[in-house]
């Protein structure tokens, strides 16, 4: 059965995958920048394969959770600019920041400049 898993699946993943129940067909599915643990992680949260291959390749497994945990679509969440993550996507939509009015910013300020910035009418 090992043989079936991807290369990259270690015996500490193979044995998790299949305590989860997680088939060799199902975790092949899922890009190669994931493990067993985060696999399983997004098979509990009900994501799909499919929907995490939208996202792009940024973005890691708790990227892709705590923005689907959010209802922030792959197709929002991609238009933010490669300096942001996440954790950051999150926040500068808690503060109505939207990729575009993040973009007029220089890159060399991250998500909390450019909140702090706005939050003091600084503009770009």
């Amino acid at each position: 059965m090992t043989d079936q898993y991807d290369k990259r699946f270690t015996r500490w993943d193979i044995n998790y995958l299949k305590s989860k129940g997680i088939s060799p067909e199902e975790a092949n599915l899922y890009d190669e920048r994931f493990d067993g643990w985060n696999i399983a992680c997004f098979k509990n949260n009900k994501i799909t394969s499919e929907e995490i291959n939208l996202y792009d390749k940024r973005f890691c497994n708790w990227d892709i959770n705590s923005l689907k945990s959010r209802n922030i679509p792959p197709e929002e969440a991609n238009l933010y600019d490669k300096r942001f993550y996440g954790w950051d996507i999150i926040h500068l939509k808690s503060e109505n920041i939207s990729h575009e009015e993040a973009d007029l910013y220089d890159k060399r300020f991250n998500r909390w400049d450019i909140i702090y910035l706005k939050g003091a009418n600084i503009t770009p």
